[in-house]
């Protein structure tokens, strides 16, 4: 048999979740079986591109700068013209887009390019906490039209698949399949704990240091953790805060970490590309957003040992199993975090436990091997459905 071509489409190539896929994609997909080409489109302000780390994997990846994640009608009638134009001249036979803008532009033009097989993953949705109520439903308007002509829905979770099935009703059970994510897990997994991150803060040895990870946007509600941290630290001053990420929201946390005189205790690192040593220096990670699909940052905490706490958003309660594999508690919910912060504080053999089980739990469900077995089955099962059987 002839080797499957397939076009993988996300809307932004940078540090977060969907790149993290497409590069495991480009990089372990078995290249005897599967021809691989990647286009991408602009990234924001604030934002890392992970270009030409995949491009580095020696696949086929271009850009179409016209394609951003805010919505511009021009731009994104040009971007279908453009990735339509694409298709016809690679003729893939597959279509896998990732994000939104990506989903919408590119699975138009490949239905219109009559592309057999037209994939979308769900790494997250905005159906809650993003956008006004009209607006919402009229993306969930779209998503309903997109899903028909989709070959396949993928959802990252369980709980996810539910929200598109159930709640949001995208598409029907059967037309969505679930793929958990990967992540090369081995540096988080080697890495020890070690007070290097402490000492270029400039922080004694016994300071506690609670660290979190994501692009600076409302959605991730970082001000919860800020909150947070002005609780411990009324019961114990030796608790700091670090932050690794960037964006347009960075100046308002800098002043609400004024107002509340956490200035001191606050520390913002911007993007962080070795993330092992990161968490190798935290003693404890928090996550604060109010929607998620499966975070990347919980299941590297996770293979690292840190004891985790989060809002219960999304899918991470996949992941995180309260008081077995983590800690959750209800979004802007500053006493129960601090609750559990401090409970881990007081107890590190009981959190030590937990950070094992959770450990265990990221290595067999979230290792690369098992994301690109399910990708590699995915697509050869539709591609024999849809384009071998025709011939």
């Amino acid at each position: 048999m002839r080797k499957i071509k397939v076009l993988n489409i996300q809307s932004r190539i940078c540090i977060g979740g969907p790149a993290i896929q497409i590069e495991l994609v480009a990089k372990y997909l078995d290249r005897s079986r599967f021809d691989m080409c990647f286009l991408g489109g602009s990234i924001e302000k604030g934002e890392t591109s992970r270009f030409h780390d995949i491009q580095k994997t020696g696949v086929k990846i271009e850009l179409i700068d016209i394609m951003q994640r805010s919505t511009h009608l021009l731009n994104d009638i040009l971007s279908v013209w453009r990735i339509y134009r694409y298709i016809r001249k690679e003729k893939p036979d597959i279509v896998h887009t990732h994000t939104a803008k990506a989903g919408a532009v590119g699975r138009l033009a490949a239905f219109i390019a009559g592309t057999p097989v037209i994939l979308h993953t769900f790494h997250g949705h905005s159906f809650a906490n993003y956008f006004s109520r009209p607006i919402t439903t009229f993306f969930i308007l779209i998503e309903r039209i997109l899903a028909k002509i989709s070959t396949r829905i993928i959802a990252i979770s369980q709980l996810q698949k539910r929200d598109l099935t159930e709640i949001y009703k995208i598409a029907h059970a059967d037309h969505v399949a679930v793929i958990k994510i990967g992540l090369e897990l081995e540096p988080y997994l080697m890495s020890d704990k070690t007070g290097d991150l402490k000492r270029s803060l400039r922080l004694a040895n016994d300071a506690i240091l609670v660290g979190t990870v994501g692009r600076l946007v409302p959605i991730k509600n970082f001000a919860m953790v800020l909150r947070v941290l002005a609780t411990l630290r009324r019961r114990d001053p030796r608790v700091h805060l670090c932050i690794a990420g960037d964006g347009p929201e960075r100046h308002r946390l800098e002043e609400l970490a004024k107002e509340l005189d956490l200035h001191q205790a606050v520390h913002m690192l911007g993007w962080i590309f070795d993330m092992p040593s990161f968490y190798a220096g935290i003693d404890i990670f928090a996550l604060t957003s109010l929607n998620e699909g499966t975070p990347v940052s919980i299941l590297e905490a996770m293979a690292s040992r840190c004891p985790i706490v989060t809002t219960s958003v999304g899918g991470v309660p996949d992941v995180i199993k309260n008081n077995v594999t983590g800690y959750c508690c209800a979004s802007n919910d500053v006493i129960s975090m601090s609750n559990h912060i401090n409970s881990i504080i007081s107890n590190r053999n009981m959190a030590r436990d937990i950070c094992e089980t959770a450990r265990q739990f990221v290595i067999q469900e979230y290792s690369k091997e098992n994301f690109i077995s399910e990708i590699d089955n995915l697509y050869y099962r539709l591609f024999c459905e849809k384009v071998d059987v025709k011939r």
